[in-house]
């Protein structure tokens, strides 16, 4: 049997759920005997609502003069490494 149990399916019943902690109202009762049954995660939607990068610094080095330079990035969620490069970007022509 699977179960489709999405933390959204019951806000109505259960308005404080969260992502990570929530209850779901199934249509009938189950009864599950003990040691007959398993519970596993199949799948896992994690929203972008925290931080990959939350302090930091890059360092470039020249291949040619092997100059360094230090930036500060800006602590967010940057999407795709990308958008990390484009802020890196941002940050190496900024007067």
């Amino acid at each position: 049997m699977l179960l489709d149990l999405p933390s959204s399916a019951s806000t109505i019943d259960f308005s404080d759920n969260t992502n990570n902690n929530f209850k779901v109202r199934v249509p009938q009762k189950l009864v599950l005997e003990p040691g007959q049954w398993e519970v596993v995660a199949m799948v896992a939607h994690i929203p972008n609502k925290f931080y990959n990068i939350v302090a930091g610094e890059v360092t470039l080095l020249s291949h040619t003069t092997r100059a360094k330079q230090t930036y500060r990035l800006t602590p967010r969620f940057y999407r795709t490494p990308e958008s990390l490069l484009a802020e890196i970007q941002k940050k190496t022509t900024q007067p």
